[in-house]
């Protein structure tokens, strides 16, 4: 399979992001997906999912059972889990999984289960009552609630955290951690037989990396699935879980085979994985011109570089490279694939259970955003006691034809308020659009039932925001009394407020950006307001427009400025050395509400209990622990940046530098520059950040990035949470060499760290170890 993508309008360039892939993944294996950044596997994963971006130019094939993909539906089919934690923040976990499930429905479990109880019956087999029941309870559709969202729940260990929102930015939920198992949960509960779970690890601790990836590899024995997961930095007893590997580099398939014969490829040509290291770690290095050298073993050969190319063209002379090839020209039986294996039902509900479902949810997400509909209601309210007093019947003279301008200028206000009051929709909608497009993509439901949900359930909105309006104004502003003209009033303002919504909605779904949206907006709300026949009557409209044309000035020209920096004077700006020490910190929150309903009666809840240590400068300190056991927020305590909660205990620095006001301009360019070379940035002054994932800066680049904006702010000590998460070892590698230069320069630097591998972990000087529920465990 060959995959070519397009960039640029006018000049078009074309990039070759996987080339030549070949493969075969079987039924009863799990295979490990690894590769450096940029090297392809998202591509290739998504593929193979049946999701990949209709602008990409494909070649090649790609057969499930020897079926093409268009014979049926590979996204129902499998399922891919996305890097990326995409979630209602509003909604639970238990809700999260619930919804998912109750989308991608049972499958073939039904028939499976009535073909099981047929073949126990012709046996005389009895069934285990608890087994039979489980079965029977897993093969129910469209329910709420089921039993496969507990069992789900309990292998990846979220029952502790299960009825607690998720939370974002601005909400307080769940950890990093949590978030990233729960997106693994969603597509588990489905029916799908083949898993593409990519870099399902960031953010998650080895042993619950662990034990998720061993429930994994059971259910594939167990159950005869299909599983491929990309993982960046897998621990060596995670790594030993997996019987397959595929070695993807610079869009080349390097090695796919058995793991056990893996290091015997790379020692054929020349390359012998060290004691102390990581396999995992080697095999993403090993590529890499860079890295290459430290690992050739042969001395009485000259080294040389290989390249990628070069090695995949050596794995087709490897005895596992030669078996593959020759599977790969036998074709596969179609007769022997069960009619259930594949799905050719593109949703999992009917239309009408996929509509109860949506809108149970948007009930739900409405209902955790009360406070905006109320507010909105409060806010009509005033609004309606103030126009009264402006536009009061009795200081509203109507004895001649132009005082019919006041009872104009009312209702012209009146309807621009109620516009105004269906603006929040753009928010929401923009908002809501990341998990749309996540559920619009993996068949969870036609696009149509969530945009009908989301009309039916605001029309009681819009009509309690138009009565409320209706009712407290039309007779105090003196409006003609007579009922039918009360009623169609009420009736044109709630149709002005639904067509203020679905404008809305529509400007947030096509503009997709904040920014962009409230600007077009404001814009909309513009145009109504000048040319709905108030402020600029219709007969003051000319029937003729003018159009001159203008003179275009394409005069413009572009000065570069280069600056030599090597005569520039080395400087660094002082900073006080600080130490950090707490004693006995308790950190408490309010006890969530859904906890409340589970039966708990504390009304505050402990986050962390009775920590203390202390942080010196130039040593670095790792800040270790389970998911959910409490790092970041220590870090965001002992940083002073709770807004919210009760902290006891002691904490001491000295002070909290920044840069003084009597350093001049010059001296901060020097500054920004010795900055920029110490986290080695230097090669990219002149990049464009770009969008994460889209354009720019590598992720290990960007996390450099966020450590240098806060090294130029000169600061005594630094607190960096998980720089690692979301990079290979050699990206990892990188920035820990960024951030252990920053303690050279004596500061005092603390990191929470996920998954390290040996040569990170013996990076740090120091080590504060913390146990779930927020306990010092050792130091």
């Amino acid at each position: 399979m060959g995959l070519i993508g397009r960039f640029g309008s006018s000049n078009k360039r074309t990039i070759t992001i996987l080339n030549h892939v070949n493969g075969i993944l079987k039924p009863s294996r799990m295979t490990l997906l690894l590769g450096p950044p940029s090297s392809g596997k998202s591509t290739l994963m998504r593929a193979l999912a049946g999701k990949l971006d209709k602008t990409l130019k494909v070649s090649g094939s790609i057969t499930y059972c020897g079926h093409p993909i268009y014979e049926f539906y590979p996204e129902r089919t499998s399922a891919y889990v996305s890097q990326y934690d995409l979630h209602n923040a509003e909604m639970t976990v238990r809700e999260t999984l619930d919804f998912s499930r109750r989308c991608l429905g049972i499958g073939a479990r039904y028939e499976m289960l009535a073909e099981l109880a047929r073949r126990e019956r012709d046996a005389g087999i009895k069934p285990d009552p608890e087994i039979d029941a489980f079965m029977k309870a897993t093969a129910v559709q469209g329910q709420e609630t089921n039993i496969v969202t507990d069992v789900t729940l309990k292998v990846l260990g979220l029952d502790i955290c299960a009825d607690i929102i998720i939370g974002d930015e601005m909400i307080r939920g769940i950890s990093g951690g949590q978030k990233k198992r729960v997106t693994t949960g969603e597509m588990l509960t489905g029916p799908a037989r083949a898993l593409f779970m990519d870099e399902i690890s960031t953010g998650l601790d080895s042993s619950s990396t662990f034990q998720i990836v061993k429930y994994i590899r059971q259910s594939v024995h167990v159950m005869n699935e299909t599983v491929v997961i990309s993982l960046l930095q897998p621990p060596p007893e995670t790594y030993n879980l997996f019987d397959d590997i595929i070695l993807l580099s610079e869009g080349y398939i390097v090695y796919h085979g058995p793991r056990e014969n893996i290091l015997e490829f790379f020692e054929t040509a020349g390359f012998r994985c060290p004691k102390r290291k990581g396999v995992a770690d080697f095999l993403q290095e090993v590529t890499s011109q860079k890295d290459q050298q430290q690992y050739w073993y042969l001395d009485q050969e000259q080294y040389r570089y290989v390249s990628v190319p070069e090695f995949a063209e050596r794995f087709k002379s490897f005895h596992v490279g030669q078996k593959m090839q020759k599977e790969l020209q036998v074709p596969y039986e179609k007769s022997k694939t069960h009619p259930a294996a594949l799905t050719t039902k593109k949703y999992g509900l009917s239309s009408w259970e996929s509509l109860k479902a949506v809108m149970s949810r948007e009930q739900l997400l409405m209902k955790r955003n009360s406070f905006i509909y109320i507010f909105k209601v409060i806010q009509l309210i005033i609004l309606a006691l103030m126009s009264m007093t402006v536009f009061l019947r009795t200081k509203m003279p109507h004895g001649q034809i132009s005082d019919g301008n006041k009872f104009f200028g009312a209702l012209t206000f009146s309807l621009i308020t109620i516009m105004f009051n269906g603006f929040a929709e753009l928010q929401l909608t923009i908002k809501k659009l990341p998990v749309f497009y996540k559920h619009r993509d993996f068949l969870f439901f036609p696009a149509w039932t969530y945009g009908l949900a989301d009309i039916i359930l605001k029309v009681p909105v819009s009509l309690v925001e138009a009565a409320v309006w209706v009712v407290l104004t039309y007779y105090v502003m003196g409006f003609a009394p007579a009922a039918g003209r009360f009623f169609r009033q009420f009736i044109a303002f709630f149709a002005t407020h639904q067509m203020a919504m679905a404008l809305f909605r529509f400007l947030g779904a096509i503009l997709k950006t904040m920014v962009v949206a409230n600007t077009f907006g404001v814009f909309m709300l513009l145009i109504v307001f000048i040319f709905g026949g108030f402020v600029i009557r219709r007969t003051s409209v000319g029937s003729n427009t003018l159009v001159s044309d203008e003179d275009k000035d394409n005069k413009n020209a572009t000065t570069t400025s280069t600056t030599d920096r090597s005569d520039q004077p080395s400087v660094t700006l002082p900073f006080q050395p600080l130490s950090l020490c707490f004693n006995h910190v308790n950190y408490y929150v309010d006890m969530p509400a859904e906890m409340k309903e589970q039966g708990f009666t504390e009304s505050r809840l402990q986050l962390l209990s009775d920590i203390s240590g202390a942080f010196r400068p130039g040593v670095l300190t790792a800040l270790v622990g389970v998911s959910g056991a409490g790092k970041t927020t220590l870090m965001d305590v002992l940083a002073g940046r709770k807004t919210s909660g009760a902290v006891e205990g002691d904490i001491a620095l000295s002070a909290w530098l920044r840069l003084s006001s009597d350093v001049d301009d010059s001296m901060k360019k020097i500054f920004v520059e010795e900055v920029m070379a110490l986290v080695e940035l230097d090669v990219l002054r002149n990049a464009l950040v770009g969008l994460p994932g889209v354009s720019g800066l590598s992720t290990e680049q960007r996390k450099r990035l966020t450590i240098a904006v806060e090294l130029v702010a000169n600061p005594s000590i630094m607190f960096m949470d998980e720089p690692t998460s979301g990079l290979d070892a050699r990206a990892a590698a990188i920035v820990m060499r960024t951030v252990r230069n920053t303690v050279n320069t004596g500061r005092t630097v603390v990191c929470t760290i996920h998954q390290p591998s040996i040569d990170i972990f013996e990076s740090f000087d120091e080590l504060l170890l913390l146990k779930r529920g927020g306990g010092g465990g050792a130091s």
